[in-house]
């Protein structure tokens, strides 16, 4: 039986690729930390990327919590940052993809 909990690789900007069901990949994201990174949020923003779901509604929270708070961001990149996360989907594990918050 294949191990679905095994991670493939992060991206510098924080989305991972796992394994599903079937031998298949999906892409979520994990974290903020890293914004300008590539695959960061603000590249998604800036290139005007389809947004890659959220791993699970703590990751958001989290990421949520940490831009509240996160130095060094001016507060316009910041607000969109914000609006940006809370319209992003988390995924759903239930029936593998991406829902609405």
């Amino acid at each position: 039986m294949t191990d679905l909990s095994v991670l493939n690789y992060v991206t510098p900007g924080g989305v991972s690729c796992r394994l599903v069901a079937g031998g298949g990949t999906v892409a979520m994201r994990h974290h903020n930390v890293h914004l300008h990174q590539p695959w960061g949020l603000l590249d998604e923003l800036d290139q005007r990327r389809s947004a890659v779901p959220w791993a699970s509604d703590e990751e958001c929270d989290a990421a949520l919590s940490w831009l509240a708070s996160a130095p060094a961001i001016e507060e316009p990149t910041r607000a969109r940052l914000v609006v940006h996360v809370r319209s992003t989907p988390v995924y759903d594990w239930g029936t593998a993809g991406a829902g609405a918050r």
